[in-house]
This record gives C-alpha cells, structure tokens and sequence, in this order.
C-alpha cells in the first residue's frame, strides 16, 4: 500500500509539471500577418502576445535542445502574397490593365495578299505590286464613295434627269463633248477641263489636312492635287477608260512638297495627268518621285532604282 501511495503521488506531480508547460508555451507570443492576437486567458492570468496574428494557423510546438525552452513555429496552410500598393505606380497599373488596341489601317503595311517585283515600274522605278489596296488609310476612306460618284456621273451623262446636283449637271455637259472623240483627245479634254476648278488647300476647303474629297464634294467645294486626280479618275471611268489601265500616284516634287497625279497606261506607256498643266507627258519624264500608287485592284509602291538593298529587302524570297 506504500508503493501505491508513492506512485500516485509522482503522477500527481508530473501532471503538475505537464500543466506548467503548457501555462509557459501558451503565453509564447506568436508573430503573423494579420494584426495582434486578442487577450486570452491562461491558468486564470490574462496573456497577450505580441506580433499580428492569423486565422487557420496551426502551431507546431518544439522542445529545443536546450531544457524548460519551448519554441512556437507558425505553419500557415494556404499563403497569399498581395501587391503593395507602393510596390506599383499607376502608370504601370494602367498599362497592364489597359486592353491591347486594334492595329487600325496603315498609311502603308506590308501585304496580306501577293508581292510582285516590277524592275519597269512608273517613273522610271521599281515597283512592287500588291493585292491589297486598301491599306492605303486615304484610299481606303475614300474609295466607296469614289465608286458612287462615278456612277453618278454614268447616270448623269445617260439622263440629265438623274444628276444629283446642278454642279454634277455642268460637269456632265461639259465632258459631253470629249465622250465620241477618241481616246487620247478624250483624255487630253477631260485633264484640261478638271484642271479649270479652282485650286483649295484642305485647310480652305474644309477646315482640315490631307482629306481626300469624293468627286462630286470637289466639284462643289475644289480641292488640292489628288482631289483632281479622283475627279479624272471617275470621270474616264464614266466615259469608258478601264480603271485597271488608271492609278492615283502619290509621291513628292523635286523640291520636296507632297503631290498626287493619275497616270493612264495607252499602248504600254503611262500618261501623266497632273493638275499642275493641261499638257499631258509620259511617266517615264517629270520632276515627280512616286511612293504608292493605287486603283481599285492593286496598289504599288515605289523605289528609286539607286535603292537595290531597299528593293531586295522588300523581295520576296
């Protein structure tokens, strides 16, 4: 009965030594994310740990080497790393959160249709030929009504009751004239008659920069270079010229200043229609460099034959 009385006296004592422990290591502060651990009570004192605290946190208690020390070790089950705010700027944050625009038309792009190398190209050039011609930006704003407007003229020219307007009437009356005769005093009258409409800057005439006006808008307001190019263009479409034979030519002067012509391909040579004189002449001569010509079909553009790597660059392989 001694040894009874002895064992159950050293299993009192160690559960009070057991109890001990864990008053000590539920007082070890604890150091999280989220804010300070609220008071909690142990053994009947109130403990607060220092350090933020977070919730679903497990704590894995360890006995270090050395005796009576307990360290607490916080494993947190699923760890979310946010962005301070500081770590970003906004500029930054608008960029990659903006969507990512559209490629709008170009003035000039490369092609999705067929290249063709022309070492014979206009004015004395090599050309390449494309099959998209409405990646010219202008060209492509204008082209559906240059279309309506030919038809216009075409109805106008059969039936005076069908002309829209009493300037495309006038026009369709003066071009009369021109529609037996042959083909190259046809063109030689209508280069000579567009040439007689007065000359506006895009800024004179309608209050902004390189707009290509439609022909029946020019034939009421006048325009610069290649709004008298798309009038011609219309014009002897409507008489009967086909417009694969045609092309507006955009391109610079000798001395630099922008400038636009249509050229007519008669017998395998290309005439130049310029606003600048009623006197037409072959593309093979002038003071004019091209940089892309177009027609409904194709457009093309255009290199000096001094720029072979430049041509050979742009070859396909």
């Amino acid at each position: 009965m001694g040894k009874t009385v002895l064992n159950t006296a050293l299993w009192v004592s160690k559960i009070s030594v057991c109890a001990m422990v864990l008053a000590v290591a539920a007082a070890v502060p604890i150091h999280d994310l989220d804010g300070p651990v609220k008071p909690r009570e142990v053994a009947g004192i109130s403990v607060v740990s220092e350090g933020p605290a977070i919730p679903l946190v497990e704590t894995v208690e360890k006995v270090s080497a050395e005796p009576r020390r307990i360290v607490a070790k916080p494993i947190i089950k699923n760890e979310i790393k946010e962005i301070e705010p500081a770590s970003i700027s906004k500029k930054d944050l608008r960029s990659k959160l903006a969507p990512k625009p559209f490629m709008s038309h170009p003035e000039r792009s490369q092609a999705s249709g067929s290249i063709t190398p022309n070492s014979h190209g206009i004015f004395n050039t090599v050309e390449l030929e494309f099959s998209d011609s409405y990646k010219v930006k202008a060209w492509a704003s204008v082209s559906v009504q240059l279309r309506a407007d030919q038809q216009s003229i075409v109805q106008c020219l059969n039936n005076a009751s069908f002309c829209q307007s009493e300037t495309l009437s006038r026009w369709a009356r003066d071009i009369e004239s021109a529609r037996q005769q042959p083909l190259m005093v046809m063109i030689d009258q209508v280069n000579m008659l567009a040439n007689q409409i007065s000359y506006k800057s895009d800024y004179a005439a309608f209050g902004r920069s390189d707009l290509w006006a439609a022909p029946n808008v020019f034939l009421e307001r006048g325009g610069d270079c290649e709004d008298y190019a798309l009038l011609k263009f219309a014009t002897l479409s409507a008489l009967g010229v086909k417009e694969h034979n045609m092309r507006i030519v955009v391109g610079k002067l000798m001395d630099g200043t922008p400038h636009a012509v249509l050229t007519v391909k008669i017998a395998g040579d290309e005439l130049v229609l310029d606003n600048r004189s009623n006197r037409i002449v072959s593309a093979s001569y002038g003071d004019f460099s091209p940089k892309y010509s177009m027609n409904f079909e194709k457009r093309w553009s255009h290199f000096k034959r001094k720029e072979p790597a430049l041509y050979a660059q742009m070859s396909p392989r």
